[in-house]
């Protein structure tokens, strides 16, 4: 005889449910998705403005707004104001800018910041050495001045 038992497709029914009832108020929340796809992209923004500034040999400023961040590179590489727009990678746009979705806040501390060729990342007020960190929803990016490494503590 070929087929399956009674208790055997009660049992993966029963799986199936459990499972419904655990993952399905996760996937309700568009919300959720969309701060934490947010967060990563404004993590690896932070990170490729700091590789670009060692890869290129020039200033790179991160400006991370309440609803936005952009990344802007320095007039003349090393001096003037960050004017320059960054080219998208991935969108292939004129600018680097990533808008929050809506429903989404950033609160941050020291930005703008901007990373040197060194990858050091600066306070652009002071222009010294700086950390910086940023809040979005509840999860927190740091940035270490003296090495510009980015990570999530």
């Amino acid at each position: 005889m070929k087929g399956f038992t009674l208790i055997e497709t009660v049992l993966v029914i029963s799986l199936i449910g459990i499972l419904a009832v655990i993952a399905a108020p996760r996937f309700a929340n568009v919300l959720t998705f969309s701060t934490n796809t947010f967060f990563e992209e404004t993590l690896n923004s932070v990170r490729y403005g700091q590789q670009l500034a060692v890869g290129m040999g020039c200033d790179i400023q991160v400006t991370i707004s309440p609803t936005t961040v952009a990344l802007n590179a320095r007039a003349n590489c090393s001096t003037g104001n960050f004017t320059q727009a960054i080219r998208d990678p991935a969108l292939g746009a004129s600018s680097y800018l990533k808008t929050a979705p809506s429903g989404v806040t950033i609160s941050n501390t020291n930005f703008p910041i901007y990373f040197d060729p060194l990858g050091r990342s600066h306070d652009v007020a002071s222009g010294n050495v700086s950390d910086a960190s940023l809040t979005i929803a509840t999860r927190t990016l740091q940035v270490v001045g003296e090495t510009g490494f980015t990570y999530v503590p």
